[in-house]
């Protein structure tokens, strides 16, 4: 199998070429996969009662809570926070929760829509498919980044992502793998010029999330940066307008289910986000940093937003625009967004969505001892955050 390149791209078969990234994707799945089961069900069989919900989150009946059930150990650690209100969606639709119009439909529907033809609970239907979507994340990943940077540039920044302190997101039940792989199609559909591809999977980014919709971003560069007839640039200039229209649509949607005025950025500041001033965040990071030195998640934050921000500076000029604008813009809607009470909620998460950073920091060539104290220091943290997760602390 072949795929047809853009002119002066080089026509790169696509097993012998890719079997590397494969190997490595599926190996990193079942590493990260393993972690969280081991860690998981040791919780699970150590303490009586795992917490599972807080008073705001009671709809949660569908995840094993008999200890007798063999799917107990392996999911029900799994499901906090974001994965029981994508389970209300599945369920209810929007209809009995405004909070959730937060939250974009995709992902409950796609993980309903298996469990309903496989006759799966929703959990065990979300454990599968957020394997499976992980695993395309790291091979695409790996496959962006072969074609942008070179093999050597993309080895090394799949180790880094898969091993970022956060990555075990991806195989809880969150959106993050769906998201991110749909992202990386349109990446690879647009390089290859295959536009209606790109686009299509561009719009179902913004179904996804509602910060999917920044795609429309590079993909805007890469195709109208060709060489084309007016007409067709107009042609695709209307088709790249779906990508945001699927942002409002959406909204819409939501406002029919709930009966109310209560779009995605209403949904926000209900849950206490605010519009910072653009250095409230990061002041706010330092004195969180300077109180609790030792606090994971906040320094984890300001970690990412300090590499963020040397990214976006130390690049401008010196990588492709559409790339650098893409960053921009992911980490102008995290930086300011998810601010609430003082605190960057969540923003280490979304960080996972700045793919050009990852493949800057796959750039640096550092000794061995480097390579080692940061994975052995990365899984360490990793399983501290899922530790705190499965109890309950919000920690991205």
């Amino acid at each position: 199998m072949r795929l047809r390149l853009t002119p002066g791209v080089k026509e790169l078969p696509w097993w012998r070429n890719h079997k590397e990234g494969i190997i490595l994707a599926i190996v990193l799945t079942l590493w990260l996969r393993l972690v969280l089961l081991v860690v998981g069900y040791n919780l699970a069989i150590r303490f009586n009662k795992l917490p599972l919900t807080t008073r705001e989150m009671d709809f949660s009946e569908n995840i094993p809570q008999d200890r007798k059930d063999p799917w107990f150990y392996i999911v029900q650690p799994l499901h906090r926070f974001d994965a029981l209100w994508y389970e209300e969606i599945a369920k209810n639709n929007y209809k009995n929760q405004p909070l959730t119009t937060a939250f974009f439909p995709l992902y409950p529907w796609t993980v309903n829509f298996f469990a309903q033809i496989l006759h799966l609970s929703y959990p065990v239907s979300a454990f599968f498919l957020n394997t499976i979507f992980t695993f395309l994340v790291f091979y695409l990943l790996y496959y962006w980044v072969q074609m942008e940077h070179g093999r050597k540039i993309a080895l090394r920044t799949i180790l880094i992502y898969a091993f970022s302190p956060v990555s075990f997101f991806l195989l809880v039940p969150y959106a993050e793998p769906l998201l991110f792989l749909f992202i990386l199609f349109s990446f690879i559909f647009a390089k290859y010029n295959r536009v209606m591809l790109s686009i299509i999977s561009g719009c179902f980014a913004a179904l996804v999330k509602p910060y999917g919709a920044v795609v429309v971003v590079p993909l805007s560069l890469i195709l109208l940066s060709k060489n084309m007839s007016l007409k067709k640039r107009i042609g695709i200039f209307l088709l790249l307008v779906l990508i945001p229209m699927t942002f409002f649509v959406v909204n819409k949607y939501q406002e029919y289910m709930t009966s109310s005025i209560s779009s995605t950025l209403n949904a926000q500041f209900l849950w206490g986000a605010k519009i910072p001033l653009p250095w409230e965040p990061f002041l706010s990071e330092i004195q969180i940093f300077l109180r609790n030195p030792f606090d994971l998640p906040n320094s984890l934050n300001l970690i990412m937003v300090v590499l963020s921000v040397i990214f976006l500076i130390n690049t401008w000029k010196k990588i492709s625009w559409r790339y650098w604008l893409y960053t921009l813009f992911l980490f102008s809607v995290s930086y300011l967004l998810v601010m609430r009470h003082g605190v960057l909620f969540s923003f280490s998460r979304h960080a996972l969505a700045f793919f050009p950073m990852f493949a800057f920091l796959g750039n640096f060539k550092v000794g061995k001892t480097a390579e080692v104290i940061y994975l052995a220091t990365s899984v360490f943290i990793t399983i501290m955050l899922f530790v705190w997760y499965t109890f309950g602390f919000f920690v991205a």
